[in-house]
């Protein structure tokens, strides 16, 4: 059986002129194929849409539209599943030629041929043409003709690759079909064809403005689909293209064994019938089957576009939805522009015509001559770089000034797959290893305290004296992280050349430590599904898989094998000191519990008192004498994720080291930990500004340093491979077993100030007075629902400065902001916080808290009691009547949606209304009431639903043994 490596493997020496061969084989594969990511979840990048195109264009004209399209379709591929790519290839060639009009679709008159009359569209499938005739039909019927042509075609190609295991991805709409046929030399011109090298493809794609990574990601389109003999057969006669694969050749000439044979073949000889990268690994294995697919790994401009799809599927998933959503915009015909044909093969009539403008509303276009030459919408498509990978979340983070040489697009033009490459290598890795995520965040943070941020810590020792490896606090990074750096950069290596810096390496490790989610154990997982084969099962499973019965810490190896049952108990990588495993804290653990329990342990009697009692007896069962060398957790609500439950746990007095507790125990960092407990957004917000600063300490750029050859050594003096740009470089020397010492504790005043502008530590920043205008600012402007975000920003400036602020601080305003945004975990947080002196002396705050009581325990008309019962101060009197405003209409959407018809007391108590203003707003609503009963109708709110044709799980899982099988 053939391995991941060598079913991808190229010949020796083809990926790079300054990769040795070995390294090629070893390292640029080490990714292999990475399993297919669930595309039903997952956000993608679109290019700026045309000016007339939307995602929700036919919302109100046809709202069933999509689903119309799927359900037809899904039947069709259960009989054919070829005219998937049938369908593919029709919008390609629709788009190519005079733009996305839906000319492709004419069938020729007297007036002459039509497109498709001309050669290259003569293998077009007929049964493609027949589905977006029977589609229009059954739209039609559903919503009228109001869905153009174009339209069904881009839709039709979309659910084509969905359907096919693609991606499942969002197409604008609002084409307007065209008016014209192309002539056949437009679609010579603009179609191009099998046989042609990169160079003429290039100037095609040019042509239309799409750039070279448009060309290889949309090229990756053939992975589906069959071809004729007629568009190959010049690689095989009258001698073999010496870029073919000798024995895939043979299997060719079985199929065309004599030109001019009319015999068909599949395009992606690994999973013809399948959306995936296959198409890609077949090039690398000289096995593409048109001269144009083939060139594109052999021509240097391409190749490296080429690798990148064949190592990791998700990347080619992302760069084709962004390209095919900007191939599909090409010239398209919007608002008044174009037609709506009644007939998908045939113009209109010089009739009046029905049309819709730009917004998807009815409209009455004008008559329009059928010969009448189609004016064509302007590109408005923008050549952007590969930024549809990039981070998931829709969070726009702050991040700190940065160091001159150091930028977010650094290696662009030099190595423009560098954070692809890395993320989908430790993508694989994590899933093999959740624990070397916390060792890889662990050497950035050692890496950088020491000496800036230069790779220093990745340095072997020499002949000259140790390396800052082996000093005690280093002793325990785990040797997988310092691997997993080592292929790494073999791997860009490879890719690119000599010009990513281990320092940059290991930075973008970190940030992916951070960022990735390894999956659930897929065998734990499967065993789970025939435990509850369905949602809302009843039955139930044990929590701990070794031993259900006994109390030991096999719970913790179930964590450390991805087999926790829970979310909150399994996750992923939490705070940066919460991510430990069994191999890579033992020392720094045990040192600890040394420490921290047995020293403070006197005759059995526990002495600490900020040591929650429960977690100490806890803590005596993994470390019951001195000395021993068991492990346990950091983070004991979510080990293996990355959130705020580690400042939860803080609060709980089950901090494990002294200097993780002393933060909630000290008066200058208690309020931070308070408000990370309570807002796990803020210190995700927070934590990225910190880790980008901390990452730009001392570091190397322009000249300085070196790009190392091999992370674990310095460059010899005569071949230092540098850079004449910035970025992190590496320092020619290490410190022996030295670290620095911190001389000042920056505060939020030094890290809000401008370079060179920074205080002196807490001292100068306590000096400050507190403005409180953000927040006065939002509550006089209405702008009631920032002022949680302000409060709580505000606070943890003061705090950090050591500013005594509880005296003046605007706590009911505070309170009322995070009731407003229906945040109650941070009221009930704060609550918790404030001083027991302020709340007795505070009846206004005791007030706003009353209102967050009855919202926790679902008490509805107390929330009006709450409201009504207090006379507020002008204050807050606004924020007040705004929030009751917003309940009220809240309750009432629930009552639309949970009932058909209900009782005028019951919706009065609801409201918090007496029962004639409860009837009046509900009649203002549309509702209707018999009076005898005292009934009330529901008016239900219309309710647009799409059927999941897949659980999401079950779709996990079957990726996943495709995945094994392939």
């Amino acid at each position: 059986m053939k391995t991941a490596a060598s079913i991808l493997r190229p010949e020796p020496g083809t990926i790079s002129p300054t990769a040795p061969a070995s390294m090629a084989y070893n390292f640029l594969f080490l990714l292999s194929c990475i399993a297919v990511v669930s595309s039903s979840s997952h956000a993608y990048v679109y290019p700026p849409l045309v000016e007339g195109l939307s995602f929700t264009f036919y919302k109100s004209t046809c709202p069933d539209l999509e689903s119309i399209v799927r359900s037809y379709l899904k039947q069709l591929f259960q009989s054919d599943i070829s005219v998937a790519s049938g369908l593919l290839r029709l919008h390609f060639h629709d788009c190519f030629v005079q733009g996305c009009d839906g000319s492709i679709l004419l069938d020729g008159s007297f007036g002459g041929p039509s497109e498709k009359d001309a050669p290259p569209n003569l293998t077009l499938r007929p049964a493609a043409f027949k589905a977006i005739d029977e589609l229009q039909t059954l739209i039609t019927q559903a919503c009228g003709p109001v869905v153009s042509c174009a339209d069904i075609a881009a839709l039709a190609a979309r659910d084509s690759v969905r359907s096919t295991g693609g991606p499942k991805y969002k197409v604008p709409l609002g084409r307007r079909d065209g008016l014209s046929y192309a002539t056949e030399e437009d679609v010579l011109s603009f179609l191009p064809s099998p046989t042609s090298n990169v160079t003429a493809l290039i100037d095609v794609f040019t042509e239309l403005d799409l750039t070279i990574k448009d060309l290889v990601t949309l090229s990756g389109a053939h992975t589906i689909g069959i071809a004729h003999c007629s568009s190959f057969e010049d690689r095989l006669f009258p001698t073999q293209d010496s870029t073919l694969d000798p024995i895939f050749a043979e299997k060719l000439y079985l199929t065309c064994p004599a030109l001019n044979s009319t015999n068909t073949t599949v395009i992606d000889i690994r999973t013809p019938n399948t959306f995936d990268n296959k198409y890609f690994v077949d090039l690398l294995h000289r096995e593409g089957l048109f001269t144009s697919d083939q060139g594109l790994y052999d021509d240097s401009r391409t190749k490296p576009f080429v690798i990148v799809f064949a190592l990791c599927q998700r990347m080619f998933f992302e760069n084709f939805v962004y390209s095919m959503t900007k191939m599909g915009q090409l010239s398209v015909l919007t608002g008044s522009q174009g037609d709506i044909r009644r007939n998908c093969s045939a113009l209109n009539s010089n009739l009046s015509w029905y049309a819709v403008d730009g917004d998807g509303h009815d409209a009455c276009a004008t008559s329009m001559a059928a010969s009448a030459s189609s004016p064509t919408a302007p590109l408005l498509l923008l050549l952007l770089s590969c930024g549809a990978f990039l981070c998931s979340s829709s969070e726009a983070y702050d991040y700190p000034p940065l160091a001159d040489g150091l930028s977010f697009d650094f290696y662009d033009a030099t190595c423009p797959f560098v954070e692809h490459l890395v993320r989908c290598y430790l993508e694989q890795a994590f899933g093999n290893d959740t624990g070397l995520a916390a060792g890889l965040l662990r050497v950035h943070f050692h890496d950088c305290f020491v000496q800036g941020c230069d790779g220093s810590i990745l340095l072997d020792g020499s002949a000259g004296g140790p390396s800052e490896k082996d000093a005690p606090p280093n002793l325990t990074l785990r040797p997988a992280a310092f691997e997993a750096i080592d292929e790494l950069q073999a791997l860009l290596t490879a890719a690119c050349g000599h010009v990513v810096s281990c320092a940059d390496i290991a930075a973008l490790a970190a940030r992916d430590s951070v960022y990735l989610d390894p999956t659930l154990d897929q065998t734990f997982a499967e065993n789970l599904y025939l435990t509850c084969p369905v949602a809302n099962t009843s039955n139930t499973t044990a929590l701990d898989v070794r031993s259900p019965d006994a109390f030991d810490n096999n719970y913790y190896v179930d964590l450390l094998n991805s087999q926790g049952l829970f979310t909150s108990d399994q996750g992923l990588y939490a705070d940066a000191r919460t991510q430990p495993t069994v191999t890579g804290f033992a020392v720094d653990q045990s040192l600890f519990f040394d420490k921290f329990v047995y020293s403070m342990t006197k005759m059995g009697q526990l002495s600490d008192s900020t040591l929650d009692q429960t977690f100490a007896d806890n803590l005596y069962l993994t470390c019951p004498v001195a000395n021993t060398t068991n492990t346990t957790v950091l983070d004991v609500r979510s080990p293996d994720t990355f959130d705020n439950k580690y400042y939860v746990d803080l609060l709980n007095r089950q901090g494990l080291f002294t200097s993780d507790q002393d933060l909630y125990t000290d008066s200058r960092t208690q309020p931070i930990v308070e408000r990370f407990a309570a807002k796990q957004s803020l210190f995700f917000k927070k934590f990225v500004f910190s880790i980008t600063k901390m990452g730009q300490l001392s570091v190397l750029t322009g000249n300085q340093g070196e790009i190392r050859s091999n992370c674990s050594a310095i460059n010899s003096s005569n071949n230092l491979l540098s850079s004449s740009e910035g970025g992190r470089r590496y320092i020619y020397s290490f410190n022996l077993i030295r670290l620095k010492q911190v001389a000042t504790i920056k505060t939020d005043a030094d890290l809000d100030a401008k370079p060179g502008e920074e205080g002196n530590g807490r001292d100068a920043a306590a000096c400050l007075a507190m403005d409180l205008s953000p927040i006065q600012n939002a509550v006089a402007s209405g702008s009631y629902a920032t002022i949680a975000d302000a409060c709580d920003e505000l606070m943890l400036q003061v705090a950090s400065r050591g500013i005594a602020y509880q005296e003046d601080w605007p706590f009911t305003v505070h309170l009322l902001g995070h009731i407003f945004a229906n945040d109650l975990n941070s009221a009930r947080f704060l609550w918790k916080s404030i001083p027991q002196g302020f709340k007795e002396s505070k009846p206004e705050l005791v007030a706003a808290w009353r209102i967050g009581q009855c919202l926790w325990t679902r008490d509805y008309a107390g929330v009006y009691d709450a409201i009504r019962g207090f006379e507020w101060s002008p204050e807050v009197a606004g924020l007040v009547a705004a929030f009751s405003e917003n309940y009220t209409k809240k309750m009432f959407q629930l009552l639309s949606s949970a009932y058909s018809t209900i009782g005028v007391a019951d919706v009065a108590h609801f409201l918090g209304m007496s029962e004639d203003e409860a009837t009046n707003y509900a009649l203002q609503h549309g509702w209707t009431m018999d009076s005898p009963s005292k009934m009330l109708t529901v008016k239900k709110p219309r309710i647009i639903t799409e059927q999941k044709l897949d659980p999401s799980r079950l779709q996990r899982l079957t990726e996943y043994v495709f995945h094994l099988e392939h």
